[in-house]
Formats: C-alpha cells, structure tokens, sequence
C-alpha cells in the first residue's frame, strides 16, 4: 500500500511538472510566417481538421500541440467559425484565445512596413477605417495637444519635437486596432511598442555612444531608406558618424526625397540644390527629424555602428552596397556600377 502511494504521488508530480513544462511551450511563438495570415475555421470543422489547417499555413509547428491544448483547457466545443487575422509569430496560446472568442468585426489588423513615413501611416489607417487620415496627421505632429496621451511616460522622447512631430517612433510592426479609434489610443498602441523594442540594451549602448535617443533615431531612419542588410547598415552608419564628427555632408539620396516628398524618383542635379534642413548635400550634421519610422534592424545598426575605414558608398541596381575608402575609388566605382 505505502509503495502504491508512493508510486501515485510520482505520477501525479511527473504529470504536473510536465503539464507545466507544457503549458510554457505554448507561450512560446509557434508561427513561421512572417506576415500575417487570413485563417478560415468553416461551420463543420472539428479540433482536428482545425488544427491540420492551422498547419499547413505554417501558423503551428504540431497539431498534436493544438489539439492538446484545446483538450487541456476544455475548448474543444468553442471554437468559432468565422475568418480570423493573425499576426506574425503567434504562439498557440493565443491562437486558440482568438479562435474562442470569435472575429471581431470592429477589429482591424494593420501591417506598418519598416520605413514607412507618418504619412503613408496615415493613409494605412484612414482606408482600414482605424481613424481619419487628416486627424491622424494633426495628432503625430501635435501629441502634446492630446491630454490623455501621457508623453511623460516616454524618457526617451525629445522635450521638443520638430514639425514633423512623433516621426520615427511609430514602431513598424502588426497592430490590432478598434476601428474608430482616437487618436490617443492610436499613439499610445506605436509609443508603447517602441518603448518595448527599443530595449535597456539598446538604450544603455545610446548613451555611452554620446548621442540622443532622438539622434539614433534620425540615424536608423536613414539607414533603414539607404540600405537592406543589417551589416551594411552598421557599416554605413560607421561612415556617417564619422562624417558627422569631420564635419563633412552625409549626401544621403533618401533625405532628399524626403524633402521633395517623393520614394520613387530618379534625383537630379536641381533636387540636389533644394533648399530643405532635410538636404544632407547642403547641410551638415544629422537632418531636423527622421525621414520615416525605422525598424529594430536600422536602430540596432544607428546604435551599434561597425568599424571600418570606408568614406563613401553606394548602392548597385542589384541591390548590393559597394563602399569605397577614396572619393576617386567611389567614381570608379559609379562608373562601373551606375554606368556615370
């Protein structure tokens, strides 16, 4: 009897700190996709077929995952029919949270690409009829004006901000949004975010570093317009700081357009000469603001710049970043990559 007791009370602990150990696993992301993904649960569809599903889009790693945390938690009978939206990296546990309570007909998910301006935000939010486009503009240049959006709580944001007001802190990322948001609500979802991403790390390196948060910030958002790869991003801004330091122009192509208000658009010689503090071929030192919200990659790349010897670069119509220690070298190099 004593050894039967014993023997029980191991199984019963084994089971626990296995449930546990499971529990956690289904915290963690499941999701290989990198973008969100349109999920459909039919009318007659069982656990089972649910969970294959969810597979077979990548959204799992396992149905047998699924299907036992759906067993665990006693959902089998709850989940709902309907079309659903699912972010990037979703674990399980927040899958089958969506799946039984159901889509929301007044929720919106809104993807924000990395480098995007405040503007092409604005347009995002206005046709996913988040919130108007005109109001959302009036809102990121004024935030102070917003009463119930808590700046304060934001150390890392500059006491003045330049007109083109909350520029580069709109985190890049999938939000889920209530349509017919204010402004405040909206805000509140980009800064927390950043707040979040913007890391100790991150910040700690910053200030050692020497500059501004905000510095960092008008930095990854030209890196992030300038270059693809994250070590040519760190390179580059190598090469700007010390540009910066030398007192010499940064002559980045991106804060031009920015300036002329344009992405895609073949710069010319009288672009070049716009009067604008956003020109870096006529004004030394960093531009007044960001020139768009940059991602994770393009901070950590402004905050951790590689060492390097190069003083110019440019981009080949393959994409590939070419970097030159000479300004002869980098004609050679336009010569031979631009064909000028």
């Amino acid at each position: 009897m004593k050894y039967l007791f014993w023997s029980i009370g191991g199984l019963v602990l084994v089971l626990g700190i296995g449930s546990g150990m499971f529990l956690n696993t289904v915290r963690q992301p499941e999701s290989a996709v990198k973008t969100t993904t349109t999920f459909v649960v039919n009318d007659r569809d069982k656990v089972r077929a649910v969970a294959a599903h969810l597979y077979q889009q990548h959204l799992i790693s396992a149905p047998w995952k699924f299907n036992l945390y759906v067993l665990l938690i006693g959902a089998r009978s709850s989940l709902q029919k309907g079309t659903y939206v699912f972010p990037a990296h979703q674990s399980i546990r927040q899958i089958v949270h969506a799946l039984t309570i159901g889509p929301n007909p007044d929720n919106v998910w809104v993807t924000i690409k990395e480098g995007q301006t405040n503007l092409e935000i604005a347009e995002l939010l206005g046709a996913n009829q988040v919130m108007a486009r005109n109001v959302f503009l009036d809102a990121v240049k004024q935030p102070a004006s917003l009463p119930d959006l808590k700046l304060d709580t934001y150390a890392w944001l500059p006491n003045q901000l330049p007109t083109s007001g909350l520029e580069g802190f709109l985190f890049p990322d999938t939000y889920n949004f209530f349509k017919n948001s204010t402004a405040s609500q909206v805000l509140k979802k980009f800064l927390d975010n950043f707040d979040r991403k913007f890391s100790t790390d991150l910040r700690q390196a910053t200030t050692t570093s020497g500059h501004s948060v905000y510095e960092e910030v008008i930095m990854a958002s030209i890196l992030e317009a300038e270059l693809q790869s994250a070590r040519d991003r760190a390179m580059a801004a190598d090469i700007f700081w010390r540009r910066i330091g030398a007192g010499t122009g940064l002559n980045a192509d991106t804060t031009v357009l920015f300036a002329i208000g344009k992405k895609n658009h073949v710069l010319t010689a009288a672009d070049l000469q716009i009067d604008s503090p956003y020109n870096t071929y006529r004004n030394r030192g960093l531009p007044p603001g960001p020139i768009g919200n940059p991602g994770l990659s393009a901070l950590e790349a402004a905050v951790h710049p590689v060492a390097n010897e190069y003083w110019y670069y440019l981009t080949a119509p393959s994409g590939q970043t070419i970097f030159a220690k000479t300004l002869e070298e980098q004609a050679q190099n336009k010569k031979k990559y631009l064909g000028r």
